[in-house]
């Protein structure tokens, strides 16, 4: 089997989306489907005016921290065979434990603070995410010391009613599944050497939408910590006065292996 094959996780929409390991050589187109949909759509975004034309600072941070997850060799993508197109991207992050930190994240979201992180749009986005984890450390209630984070997912809107996201959460979730079970999966030769040995015992995610809400349902995600975009504030203004009222909490929810 040639490499290209061991990253293909299989098809989709009757042969049409094939979903795969986000190789490094696809990591700027798969950069550029999140800056045409996730920067734009997503709820944390918007309700911090990232999606913005002038805050295109914010939008160079976010695409660098999400640079920086790729490196996991953990996330997935979905191609359009006939156009040769990703249409839709699963950031994924493998997390361990830091018995010192309060949130699930540890040192990944302090450091990403310290060394980019400059606009106060991207600030206030990373200070809700840590809100949220620091509701419910999943490390210390699940008693586990490695986990997968589902960070970001996003499918371009061309794309849209296909079942793309549920499919990339879905293949994120088995992939990290395999990495819980199998000491000798293939998929470890694709991870960091420093990641090579690790044995995720769940995947969690912070879901910002009630429609990513809906796929974690499916997917038999656990509810952990509920909390209304009403608690939320950018610049004096709640996140809820800005986002379409059907979007009414930020929930983080996981699932456990």
């Amino acid at each position: 089997m040639d490499k290209r094959n061991q990253l293909t996780l299989g098809t989709i929409c009757d042969g049409e989306i094939e979903i795969s390991l986000l190789r490094e050589d696809d990591v700027e187109e798969a950069l550029e489907v999140l800056k045409k949909s996730f920067f734009i759509n997503e709820n944390l975004c918007i309700a911090t005016d990232v999606n913005k034309p002038e805050n295109e600072n914010a939008i160079d941070e976010l695409t660098e921290l999400a640079k920086q997850i790729t490196k996991d060799g953990i996330s997935v993508i979905a191609r359009h065979i006939p156009s040769n197109k990703i249409a839709g991207v699963a950031l994924n992050k493998i997390h361990k434990f830091c018995p010192d930190k309060k949130s699930t994240q540890g040192e990944f979201l302090e450091n990403f603070l310290d060394s980019t992180c400059k606009t106060e749009n991207v600030k206030c986005i990373t200070k809700s995410l840590e809100t949220m984890e620091e509701k419910f450390n999943i490390f210390i209630e699940w008693d586990i010391d490695c986990i997968v984070e589902h960070f970001m997912l996003s499918v371009l809107t061309e794309f849209g009613k296909r079942n793309i996201g549920y499919n990339l959460s879905l293949y994120s979730i088995q992939l990290a599944m395999e990495l819980n079970q199998n000491t000798e999966s293939i998929i470890r030769e694709f991870l960091p050497i420093h990641l090579q040995n690790c044995h995720p015992k769940a995947i969690y995610a912070i879901f910002t939408s009630k429609y990513s809400h809906k796929i974690g349902q499916r997917l038999g995600f656990e509810d952990l910590a509920i909390v209304p975009y009403t608690e939320f504030f950018y610049k004096g203004q709640k996140f809820s006065d800005k986002l379409d009222p059907i979007h009414e909490n930020c929930i983080l929810g996981a699932k456990k292996f």
